[in-house]
């Protein structure tokens, strides 16, 4: 007698039981437990998924259409579930969600929607070997990152799988990829070639941070603003401000455009935008850069010994080239800090081959109370000061706007047109009312067009047309009135400058790069100043001066390096005739770097150049308000052909994540003109200058998985020299002994910080000795007793800035967005940036018998300075 289950039946109930746990545990898998080791090859992924029910108990839910017509070729090896719904969904712009017990939603993504991407690859050189801290990121974004010594990474993304990669590494050649291609490939290797061309080709891929590239000496800078971290401080990406990062150019005064490379001034940089050169410092009086970022692809950036190709000028170079990118569908954005509001479009107009680029700011004017406007005007208007001086009621008006575009055409595969162009306005007007009034103000206006034309000629060959217009207007001056007393000045200054280039390019890996070009220019310019100071003179202070002039310049250069030998050299020589002195004027150029071990760089370069248009260096330390920048065109007799010269020696390094750049350099100008020295000095208004120049910039880098931080050292010594007079060397209005930057930046994920500290010794000032009562037409007028020029120096100044950006984007990606907070001067340091005197009359008592009293009028520096902003676009 059987009491218990027959054993059959049991065996039926085990094995049933069995089979239900491991369905369930099928179904139930999660995608951390999933694995798949299989080969494809030309499948169709309906078929792809139908087997990976049948074998893997998932359950996939899709719509046929959206899988109709896409093959699979591609193999897995242990692959998680990331890696298998990348290559087999989001290569074809597809995305599966894995919900509970196996099932998945397949479902088509929107057209250039973004996603998240985790991708393993591999960087090697031809002959397998990893690169070590090779760079990929990608094109137009700050994303990316950093391969380890062996050359693997695991790059995560956020973008669409039509996006472009950028693949770099020192000495090679750069590589462009989209990610689906990159997603498609067999083993995710990217195989970089060896450079065999010139050494101005050469990039490491980071020189402080992303987006800023170096060739292996240091020398030759490539920014590209959208890639790169955002100036600590800022909301918007500044591009004179990027410019101020690096090692040997300082924003002069905490503007933007009002950059000293190497001791230089601002006037002396050339600055072009697709090849039209720019006069304007920026908006707001040089405080806010004049460009979009949005439409600048990249800055080429030479802080001496440039390129013969560029004349002009004598200390550096800023080139400034739009996109030239065709856009196949229309893109845009739009911000709104508390600054202004901006706006830029990509219009395609025939596909593939045309479309049109345009980009806008401007002020607006319920902002200009806000805190952001009222710091940089304080800073700008000297404000507290003049309300303690003068009282009464302050009344202002400030606007600026500016549209930059640019049309672009590939005319076949061989050539390619653009043509640019710029306007720019700015309006200020400052008026303080009461027993003494005062007003102040300031109008510019900046334009230029431009056009380019480039055609492939041969392998490696090239020919540029290029012209060019542009015109720079300002004026402004401002007025002190008060009982028996004027003191005033007025200014009008406007330059214009038409220019036509043609230039040849050769590149072959056996024989570098041979450049030989032509250049012809048409100058004009006009400068009116006029002033009056009652308490010295009764007489008027003028100036008068216009003129045309006409340059014209033959240029050649040739630039060697093989990666063979560790021998660099580029040598170039432009021959530059100028009408109004009718001589010929010969500018050598020599640059070279010889490569020590693996990476290591000893570089030397010198550089002569001579300068036409320039702008007066300014000494009225009596001046108070804002004054119009005075251009004139040198004329051999009151305003000399400025002459430069400059040597360097230095060595740059980059082992493993540290690089470090040390260069020694010396320059000397002759040639510069400026006003007088002496406000009573009425009939010699202008004097010339020497101007020496001497320093070390010291830069050290080291990057940190996701951290950058980089330290900046410059010793200089910046002096000038008044030919003909008596007087000894003096310090320069920009010298600068000593200069500290310490710089982080951050970014992870849809997070991006930066963080800065900067030191440097105090601006220099003219101490005024007293003031002196003398009688001069039965009238006492007031004279200055001044002590040496510039021999005082102001306390140092320190300053703390930071950025904290947030990216995101909507679930359907219909648009990406971009929320900004700035702090500048986070301690809210109060730093002196200038001094200044303003003189006027009393009302002599017993205690003070003087009739005359002198008011310290100090510049100072942005305090406490927030700023926020939102920005939306789409692409």
């Amino acid at each position: 007698m059987n009491n218990g289950m027959p054993q059959q039946t049991r065996i039926r109930i085990v094995f049933w039981l069995f089979l239900w746990g491991a369905m369930m545990s099928l179904h139930g898998q999660s995608p951390d437990a999933f694995s798949l080791s299989a080969e494809y090859t030309d499948v169709p992924l309906k078929d792809v998924l139908q087997s990976l029910e049948t074998e893997r108990g998932l359950r996939f839910s899709f719509q046929d259409a959206d899988l109709e017509g896409i093959r699979v070729s591609c193999s897995f090896r242990a692959a998680d579930w990331n890696w298998v719904e990348q290559r087999l969904l989001g290569a074809y712009g597809l995305q599966g969600r894995w919900l509970r017990e196996g099932y998945v939603t397949v479902r088509r993504l929107a057209e250039g929607a973004d996603r998240e991407w985790r991708i393993p690859l591999h960087i090697v050189d031809p002959e397998g070997k990893g690169l070590s801290f090779a760079q990929i990121g990608l094109l137009g974004s700050r994303a990316g990152g950093v391969a380890d010594e062996e050359g693997s990474m695991s790059l995560r993304l956020f973008s669409s799988v039509r996006d472009t990669l950028l693949v770099s590494n020192l000495g090679f050649e750069q590589q462009r990829l989209s990610l689906r291609d990159l997603l498609l490939s067999p083993d995710q290797v990217i195989r970089l070639t060896p450079l065999a061309v010139e050494l101005g080709t050469i990039e490491i891929r980071e020189y402080l941070t992303d987006g800023i590239l170096a060739s292996p000496d240091g020398r030759r800078l490539t920014l590209t603003p959208n890639a790169s971290a955002n100036v600590p401080g800022f909301v918007d990406q500044e591009v004179y401000r990027l410019a101020g990062l690096l090692p040997g150019i300082t924003n002069q005064g905490e503007t933007a455009g009002n950059l000293s490379i190497r001791g230089g001034s601002r006037d002396q940089n050339l600055i072009l935008w697709d090849g039209i050169p720019v006069y304007s410092p920026g908006h707001y009086f040089g405080m806010i850069s004049n460009f979009s970022p949005e439409l600048i692809d990249k800055m080429q950036i030479l802080r001496g010994q440039a390129d013969a190709a560029f004349g002009g000028r004598v200390s550096g170079l800023i080139n400034m080239e739009t996109d030239r990118e065709v856009v196949d569908h229309l893109q845009g954005g739009a911000g709104l800090s508390l600054l202004g509001v901006d706006g830029h479009l990509k219009v395609p107009l025939v596909a593939g081959s045309s479309d049109l680029h345009l980009a806008g700011r401007s002020s607006v004017d319920l902002l200009l109370t806000g805190p952001t406007y009222s710091s940089y005007r304080d800073g700008v208007l000297q404000s507290a000061n003049l309300h303690e001086i003068f009282g009464g009621e302050e009344t202002e008006s400030f606007n600026f706007r500016e549209l930059n575009g640019r049309l672009h055409w590939d005319i076949g595969r061989e050539t390619d047109l653009t043509l640019s162009g710029f306007t720019q306005y700015d309006q200020f007007t400052y008026a303080s009312t009461g027993t003494r009034q005062f007003t102040d103000a300031l109008e510019t206006d900046n334009h230029g067009l431009g056009l380019n034309l480039r055609q492939s000629v041969g392998k490696g060959e090239s020919i540029l047309l290029q012209a060019a217009f542009t015109r720079f207007e300002n004026q402004g001056g401002n007025q002190y009135s008060a009982r028996n007393t004027e003191i005033s000045e007025s200014r009008l200054s406007g330059i214009e400058e038409y220019s036509l280039r043609a230039e040849y390019e050769r590149i072959t890996p056996e024989n570098g790069r041979f450049k030989v070009g032509l250049q012809g220019q048409q100058f004009a310019h006009t400068l009116e100043l006029t002033g009056i100071n009652t308490l010295v003179s009764d007489r008027e202070r003028r100036a008068v001066n216009e003129g045309e002039a006409q340059a014209m310049a033959a240029f050649g250069s040739w630039a060697w390096n093989r990666p063979s030998s560790p021998l660099s050299v580029e040598v170039g020589l432009r021959a530059q005739y100028y009408a109004p002195t009718d001589e010929l004027f010969f500018e050598p150029r020599l640059d070279g770097s010889y490569r020590v071990g693996k990476s290591w760089w000893l570089k030397a370069g010198f550089g002569e150049t001579h300068q036409f248009p320039v702008e007066l260096i300014d000494f009225n330390p009596e001046s108070v308000g804002n004054s119009a920048a005075l251009w004139v065109l040198a004329d051999g007799e009151k305003f000399p052909v400025a002459n430069g010269r400059e040597v360097s020696l230095g060595f740059t390094g980059q082992p493993g994540s540290w690089f470090f750049d040390v260069e020694l350099y010396y320059k000397r100008i002759n040639g510069l003109s400026s006003t007088s020295l002496d406000i009573d000095q009425l009939d010699n208004v202008f004097v010339e200058i020497t101007s020496r120049n001497q320093g070390l910039n010291a830069l050290l880098k080291k990057r940190i998985g996701p951290w950058r931080s980089w330290v900046i050292y410059t010793l200089s010594k910046s002096e000038w020299e008044f030919p003909g007079r008596r007087r000894p060397p003096v310090p320069a209005d920009n010298d600068r002994r000593h200069e500290l930057q310490l710089m982080n930046s951050f970014s992870v994920g849809p997070w991006t910080a930066s963080l800065g500290w900067r030191w440097h010794t105090g601006a220099r000032f003219t101490r005024v000795l007293r003031v002196r009562e003398e009688v001069v037409d039965d009238r006492v007028r007031a004279r200055l007793d001044y002590g040496r020029l510039n021999a005082i120096t102001l306390p140092a100044f320190h300053r703390l800035d930071f950025s904290l950006f947030y990216n995101w984007q909507p679930p359907d990606n219909s648009f990406r967005g971009q929320l900004g907070i700035s702090f500048l001067n986070v301690y809210d340091q109060s730093n002196i940036l200038h001094r200044q005197f303003f003189l006027s009359r009393r009302d002599p008592d017993r205690l003070n018998p003087s009739r005359f009293s002198l008011d310290i009028i100090d510049t100072m520096g942005l305090g406490f300075t927030p700023n926020i902003k939102l920005s939306i676009s789409w692409r």
